[in-house]
């Protein structure tokens, strides 16, 4: 049997490993977490680890653990869910996953958010390489590459800080 020795960055491997290092974490680390009154399971874990990647989802928990409203939601899957749906609306976190827009107006409203996070001359970091945000239209990266800001929330390995 594998246990959880503390250490958020052991949840690399994959499937019931990762769930329940995650599991561990919480409940070893995040006490207001773990007293929701609908704490998380393994299902949920497994879910939102596939979904966001592992690393995404400890920091998403430690946002909700040091929130100080907490006691007024009551699980604590949907509400790790609906603040990543908040943080990916405002351009704040880029799932690890690709997400088709179905509409091309949700294509446009992530990039306006994206600008209102994000305005035009900020420096960002995207997969650890420094970034600025060039245009309305396009990010330059370090090797003075153009990556436009719509392909973010299509790119399945970046991360955007």
């Amino acid at each position: 049997m594998k246990t959880n020795t503390g250490n958020r960055e052991q949840g690399t491997g994959t499937g019931d490993f990762q769930s329940s290092n995650l599991l561990s974490y919480v409940a070893d680390t995040l006490t207001e977490v773990s007293k929701m009154e609908r704490p998380l399971d393994a299902k949920q874990a497994r879910e939102l680890i596939n979904r966001y990647g592992f690393n995404a989802v400890i920091s998403q928990l430690e946002k909700m653990e040091n929130y100080k409203k907490l006691n007024q939601y009551r699980s604590a899957y949907l509400t790790c869910v609906k603040w990543f749906e908040m943080d990916i609306k405002k351009g704040w976190f880029v799932p690890e996953k690709k997400i088709e827009f179905k509409t091309e107006s949700g294509r446009t409203n992530f990039v306006k958010n994206f600008l209102l996070a994000h305005p035009i001359g900020s420096d960002i970091t995207i997969n650890g390489q420094q970034c600025t945000v060039e245009t309305e239209i396009f990010i330059r990266t370090q090797n003075e590459r153009l990556l436009p800001i719509a392909d973010l929330f299509n790119n399945n390995t970046m991360e955007v800080k």
